[in-house]
């Protein structure tokens, strides 16, 4: 109800069967009561809902970047050349499926790894085989090369008897012509 100064009250009766009381209150001051505790209220439910956010945040980054970090972690050891590193983490989410295409791309390089490897081993052994070849020729080219010098000794000091030989034939040549004119 309103009074004749323009004030409003807020008026509750209550009876208990003989007696009824009759209480009242400015309704200015119920409505700064209400406001103040709809604010406090209000303040109190942001606090509770922000820190609601928080400890969501901080549980779902620690979900989030632990996978990561193990990723990160074995990425760094590729990046050094230990290509045996690998992920053990498993979902069905993204970063499951990037954990899952990592390993898979370090299998493929260890498996390029392994053939490059067995490559090398083919052309070193092939190499040795061919410097064993190669050995193998220069010690038949010196046997041979030897053996040509020993011939071309042989034939010069063969040349070198046959012209004594013609000398010493030309000689009893020209001796057996000087008797046969002296007879």
């Amino acid at each position: 109800k309103q009074t004749a100064d323009g004030l409003s009250f807020y008026a509750l009766a209550k009876s208990n069967g003989k007696n009824q009381i009759v209480v009242t209150y400015p309704t200015s001051k119920v409505d700064a009561i209400m406001l103040s505790t709809l604010m406090s209220n209000g303040v109190a439910l942001i606090l509770v809902v922000l820190l609601l956010v928080v400890i969501i945040s901080f549980i779902l980054g620690r979900w989030v970047s632990k996978p990561i970090a193990l990723m990160q972690k074995s990425m760094q050891q590729v990046g050094q050349g230990d290509f045996t590193a690998t992920v053990q983490y498993t979902s069905k989410d993204e970063i499951g499926a990037l954990a899952s295409d990592f390993r898979k791309m370090t299998e493929s390089v260890r498996h390029l790894i392994r053939e490059a490897s067995t490559r090398i081993e083919n052309v070193a052994s092939a190499s040795r085989h061919i410097h064993d070849n190669a050995e193998g020729l220069t010690a038949t080219s010196n046997e041979v090369t030897k053996a040509i010098i020993e011939i071309s000794t042989g034939a010069v000091e063969m040349a070198s008897n046959v012209n004594d030989r013609l000398d010493a034939g030309k000689e009893l040549g020209d001796s057996v012509n000087i008797i046969f004119s002296k007879i």
